[in-house]
Formats: C-alpha cells, structure tokens, sequence
C-alpha cells in the first residue's frame, strides 16, 4: 500500500445507529471498522446491548452477517429473537480459544468479507490453548492479555479496511493490591488501547418498575465524539414476557425528549411548551401511552429531536 496525501484521506467516520434513542442522539452510535468496548458487572445489561447492536448492524449492512463469539455459552436464542436479531444472517462460534476465534474472524474478513460485526461474549469468558493443554493448576499469568494483543495488532487494520465493527465485551474484578481498591478488567490493556470508545454499564433500579431495571452507560472514552454523558436506558422484563423487546423505543424518546425540554413538565402534567393550554398527559408513563396511540403526535416529536442539535453540532 502505498503512501496518501490527506486530501485524499476521507477523515468522516460512519455510525451504526443503536436503536438506543439516547445513545444515538450523544454518540451517534457505533463507528464502522473499529474496536468498541463495553464493560460492568453481571447482569448489567452488556449483552442486551450487544444483541441491539447485532440487530442494528444487520439492519445497516443487510448484505452482511455478524460473527457472534460465545464464550459464556449463556445465549439464549427466544431473548435474540425477541429483539429483532435475524438467525439466519448470524454465524455462531462456540470455540473456548480466543485466538483460534479471532484467527477464525481474520480469515473471514480476507476471504469472504460478508461480516459487518464481531461479538465476544466475553473476553473475560475467554480461555487460551496454553490453558486448555495445562493443568488446571497451572500458572498462566499473562498469557491471554499476551494473545489478545497480538490478534488485536493483526485485525485492527483489516476491521478498517473490510468496515467490520468489533464489540468485545468484558467483565469487571477487584483491583487487588492497588491503593484505595478499585476495578480492573480481564485481558489486559491491548483491548483498552485499541478502542475507540469504551462504555461502563452499571446497574440501578427502576423505582416505577419492579420487573424492570435501569442500565446506565458511562463513555469515559471516545475518539470519535464526546465522552462523559451518561444515557440511562429502562429495560423492562415483563416486556420480554409478552414477546416485546425489552427496551421500548417511545419510552426512551420521551424520556430524552423531557430532560432536553422538548416537553414541558409542570407538577403531574406534560405539555408542549409553558405557554400551552392544552395538556398531552397526567404522568409519564401516561405521556408513554399517549404518544404510543397518536402517530402524528409521535413523528412531531421525533421531528423536534431530530432537530435539536447536540453540543457537539452547535
């Protein structure tokens, strides 16, 4: 390959929409062709966002499959399903070696190049041949943070050049031994340095619900956009057991719509604007509710966030 000149370099990023009204409106969403890493403790919400960012890229890359490494082997086929995600353009690896994985992705994106996304799931779930022929008593320090960086020098040039998107989730440990405690993440630092944005997904209540919870998504980094704006997500379980996916688009809309004050809130009622004299609801799950049944009213919304610009644009 030879040498460019900048002015033949195209410097614009490509975003992946998530589905995530939240998300999207500060992030975008996912850039193309590069490494993006999520991490939290169980049960944060992790892997409900890597199957949203699955259906989101078959939707964006309709010739295209996603490549879902699982290393958990904790899927659950009727939870994809439900969120939208299409089997059939899904190739599925139950391989325990990392390297062998992301040796197996490398020779897809050169042979064939029909993935938009990688999934691991997890790294932390991962393993490594030096473990698998050792003994379970053996010291193995080092060895898969040693791997991943190695795999990682290999394919991040080639995820740029064939536009494949990584998402390598992780699990959090206690920092032991470092001053004042703290958290760490398996795998080493490779995956921390090759990414272009990295999210910490924590867990919290949902007060109104208690069949759901709330996912909070922390960018604390981001070489494509901001960083440091938190996007709580409602993920609602009794959804999910009425066959609906678990975050509910209009209820995330009108919540970012109401913190950006598209929608006037006085005491219990909604309204467009202080100077309305017409009420839209009494309570939000009501507002919810309203928008859910008025169409119209629903795309005058999505109108009025869409052109509400971000810090970022003005």
């Amino acid at each position: 390959m030879g040498l460019l000149s900048l002015d033949k370099l195209n410097m614009g990023l490509e975003f992946v929409p998530t589905g995530i009204p939240g998300f999207d409106y500060y992030y975008k969403g996912i850039p193309v062709g590069k490494l993006v890493s999520i991490f939290g403790a169980e049960d944060a919400g992790k892997s409900t966002f890597g199957f949203y960012l699955m259906k989101a890229y078959q939707e964006y890359f309709p010739e295209k499959k996603v490549l879902f490494l699982d290393f958990e082997k904790k899927i659950d086929p009727t939870y994809l399903e439900i969120i939208g995600v299409d089997f059939s353009r899904v190739l599925y690896s139950e391989e325990d070696v990392i390297e062998h994985s992301l040796e197996v992705a490398r020779n897809r994106m050169l042979k064939e190049n029909d993935i938009s996304l990688i999934v691991i799931d997890s790294i932390a779930g991962a393993t490594t041949q030096q473990e698998i022929d050792g003994d379970i008593a053996d010291a193995n320090v080092g060895v898969k943070a040693r791997k991943i960086s190695q795999a990682l020098r290999m394919v991040t040039g080639l995820m740029n050049r064939t536009r494949t998107s990584m998402l390598a989730i992780n699990q959090i440990r206690d920092s032991i031994g470092s001053y004042g405690g703290g958290i760490t993440t398996p795998g080493g630092h490779a995956i921390k340095h090759h990414a272009i944005m990295r999210m910490f997904i924590t867990q919290a209540k949902w007060k109104d619900n208690s069949d759901g919870q709330l996912m909070n998504i922390h960018v604390n980094k981001n070489h494509a956009g901001p960083k440091g704006i938190k996007t709580t997500v409602h993920i609602d379980t009794a959804r999910v057991w009425k066959g609906l996916p678990p975050i509910n688009p209009v209820m995330e809309t009108v919540q970012l719509a109401t913190n950006l004050g598209l929608i006037h809130r006085a005491g219990a009622w909604y309204k467009w604007t202080p100077e309305s004299e017409d009420n839209l609801a009494q309570g939000f799950n009501n507002l919810v509710t309203y928008f859910e049944n008025e169409p119209a009213e629903y795309d005058k919304l999505l109108k009025k966030l869409y052109d509400k610009p971000t810090k970022e644009d003005e």
